[in-house]
């Protein structure tokens, strides 16, 4: 399993990086808009693309995927 997260992560574009960073930290959506400027739109669409690449279907998933690695570098 470990491979093949580090695989789904390798996909991710530097922005769903730290998008998927922020969501392993558990921000919330506004969170992560103010901290990268972006839109709350844009955010969403990040999430999306990050939930789609890792197959799984919430936050709350990806954030058990994502719990052993230290992904502070990308926040």
């Amino acid at each position: 399993t470990e491979s093949w997260v580090f695989h789904c992560w390798n996909q991710l574009s530097p922005r769903q990086k730290q998008v998927a960073a922020h969501i392993w930290r558990g921000d919330t959506t506004p969170q992560i808009a103010v901290q990268l400027t972006i839109a709350q739109t844009t955010v969403k669409s990040h999430v999306e693309i990050v939930l789609r690449k890792f197959d799984v279907n919430s936050r709350v998933e990806l954030r058990r995927l994502l719990a052993p690695w230290d992904l502070s570098d990308f926040l």
